[in-house]
């Protein structure tokens, strides 16, 4: 009896020890995260977004409009280097369901759809080098027209930053972007979460802890009014660290827009809630 004990006892303390082992190699573990795949690649992305927003004035807030987006992308790797990866991107699908005045709009990007643009991604993350997006015919099917700003704005946050130097479960390092009236200012904390395996592919988790913020004019029915726009959030990024990209990006946050008139007196509040959802099929 008190050899049985005694191995039991000398079991336990082996799998103690075991899971004590790795959860410190685990947290020792260093990783040197960067984009790189290879030229010749290709892959599906898809990017999915629910949009709640609200106007307020004075104290009374009501529903103003929701909306659901969708978005296929086909992309390509036409060269890859160690200093990035430039992409060739088609888009495949696209479109948008409004809730707008009590009504139901539906809004496609027929005249998109297998329009080819060009950009460069680095190995920690920057997208620059936009090309052949002035070839796209953005007209939309209401006879409105969608902004190529836009469209780059979408780019630019579908892919996390990646860290300078190698980092450890637990470390954190942070990004941020000087806008203007194109693009929103942003900052982002990140966090490198955990190792886990998904589908067979082995994937570091990363949480994104983020704000915006950005200032602009418009104009609507001859009047011109001031926005001041700020929103708080986080995104879950999924990378396949020895894959060299995203596998997939769920995010939810939340913003408030300021509308002043001329005279800088607030008008109207408008209140948001937005849900993203990207997955990236090889």
């Amino acid at each position: 009896m008190k050899k049985t004990k005694a191995i039991i006892l000398s079991l336990v303390f082996i799998c103690i020890f075991n899971f004590l082992f790795s959860q410190e190699n685990k947290f020792t573990k260093t990783y040197d995260l960067n984009y790189s795949l290879k030229k010749g690649t290709e892959f599906t992305l898809t990017n999915s977004s629910y949009f709640v927003e609200y106007k307020k004035v004075a104290d009374d807030v009501k529903k103003f409009q929701q909306s659901n987006f969708d978005m296929m992308l086909i992309y390509k790797v036409i060269a890859s280097s160690e200093q990035g990866i430039e992409f060739q991107l088609e888009y495949n699908d696209r479109n948008r369901e409004n809730f707008y005045k009590q009504e139901i709009q539906k809004t496609d990007w027929q005249n998109l759809l297998g329009g080819k643009v060009k950009y460069f991604l680095s190995n920690k993350g920057e997208v620059s080098s936009f090309e052949d997006f002035d070839k796209l015919n953005t007209e939309l099917s209401d006879g409105g027209n969608e902004s190529i700003d836009q469209l780059k704005e979408e780019i630019i946050h579908l892919f996390p930053t990646l860290p300078e130097n190698p980092v450890s479960i637990g470390d954190k390092w942070n990004t941020a972007f000087e806008g203007d009236e194109t693009y929103e200012s942003f900052s982002i904390e990140y966090i490198l979460l955990d190792e886990l395996t998904i589908e067979g592919i082995k994937c570091l988790k990363i949480v994104a802890n983020y704000s915006t913020e950005q200032n602009s004019d418009v104009t609507f029915k001859e009047k011109t009014y001031h926005l001041e726009s700020n929103s708080t959030g986080h995104d879950i990024y999924y990378f396949a660290y020895e894959k060299g990209f995203l596998l997939s990006r769920y995010s939810i946050g939340n913003g408030v827009t300021d509308v002043y008139d001329s005279e800088n007196v607030l008008k109207q509040q408008r209140l948001n809630n937005v849900l993203y959802e990207t997955n990236v099929q090889f």
